[in-house]
């Protein structure tokens, strides 16, 4: 499922430089969470095709809220639509010890979206700030597509 790739960008992801088995199991649990999400929350293709071309804001309510439902299932986003910090930055301790810097740059991101990020009586709208953010830090510390995924 495309959805995987997109959602790995924006939370997860697996570098050229860590090795394969992470990768698979990364995008296994990336395809687990993106599946009941995208179900649970009815989006439609056109929602998810959105998510896929990092189009963010995404238009529509349920696109924002499979954003929500995905971060709340990787622990990253409390029940209220806060950003839960301590426990994204656990979600990447395993990345520490096999990249180091790339660990460094995801570090980077949480700290300025925590500064940056949001909250609003909707977790959709807040998880939609969140992801928003994410995208423009990645892109300020030189974290892309291809240096989540490689440049397949």
């Amino acid at each position: 499922m495309r959805f995987l790739i997109a959602a790995s960008v924006l939370i997860l992801g697996a570098s050229a430089a860590l090795p394969e088995e992470y990768t698979k199991k990364v995008l296994k649990k990336m395809e687990e969470v993106g599946t009941k999400c995208s179900d649970q929350e009815h989006a439609t293709p056109d929602d998810m095709a959105e998510l896929i071309t990092h189009k963010f804001p995404p238009t529509s309510h349920e696109a924002r809220c499979v954003l929500a439902c995905f971060y709340k299932e990787l622990h990253m986003m409390k029940e209220d639509g806060s950003f839960d910090k301590e426990a994204t930055v656990k979600s990447f301790d395993e990345i520490k010890a096999l990249d180091a810097e790339l660990h460094g740059k995801i570090l980077k991101v949480i700290d300025a979206c925590e500064a940056k990020m949001q909250v609003f009586d909707d977790a959709c709208e807040s998880a939609s700030s969140m992801a928003t953010c994410v995208v423009t830090e990645m892109a300020a510390v030189g974290l892309t597509k291809e240096a989540f995924l490689g440049s397949s």
